[in-house]
């Protein structure tokens, strides 16, 4: 409903699947949110929840029109 109701700028979400939602759940909430930016978060950060993200944004690149960013751990985004 949030994504009938507002326009988002940028969403993060989780792609780790162990402890928080996978690539598809991710997906699926790209879908609904319709941000204009989607970053991949809480992946990577221990075996448990590796993920490679790059996965991640092919989807939502083949699936939505929303542009996803992928940061180094440290890095800036600007909006």
């Amino acid at each position: 409903m949030i994504g009938e109701m507002h326009q988002l700028e940028v969403a993060l979400l989780p792609i780790g699947d162990s402890v928080v939602m996978g690539i598809e759940d991710a997906v699926q909430s790209v879908k609904w949110l319709r941000p204009k930016i989607v970053v991949p978060m809480h992946y990577n950060s221990f075996p448990a929840i590796e993920q490679d993200p790059h996965v991640f944004e092919k989807r939502v690149l083949q699936e939505t029109n929303c542009k996803c960013v992928i940061l180094n751990p440290g890095e800036k985004l600007s909006l």
